[in-house]
């Protein structure tokens, strides 16, 4: 898989360093599933999900150690979130 970077000028980090973002696709015979690393950012989150808002029936949310404020955020916006145990899912 290739990485691809991007550059956002409007994000920055803390220390007010430009953060690079990277993506990746993983190329299926039917679909492709389109992935961006990104800043911790309840705000670019939800800005990122925005234009798909329609269309999107849940949300899954690994849950990590973290996964409460991702999931909060994700609801207060009219998101349906589903916490998954990345070890349980069975492919």
């Amino acid at each position: 898989m290739r990485k691809i970077v991007l550059f956002r000028n409007n994000h920055t980090n803390k220390e007010g360093t430009r953060i690079k973002l990277y993506a990746a696709i993983d190329l299926h015979a039917n679909n492709s599933v389109l992935k961006v690393r990104q800043p911790n950012d309840l705000a670019l989150i939800l800005e990122q999900l925005a234009p798909r808002k329609k269309k999107i029936q849940a949300i899954a949310v690994e849950s990590t150690f973290n996964w409460y404020w991702p999931a909060d955020g994700l609801m207060e916006g009219d998101y349906e979130v589903k916490l998954v145990n990345t070890l349980a899912v069975k492919t």
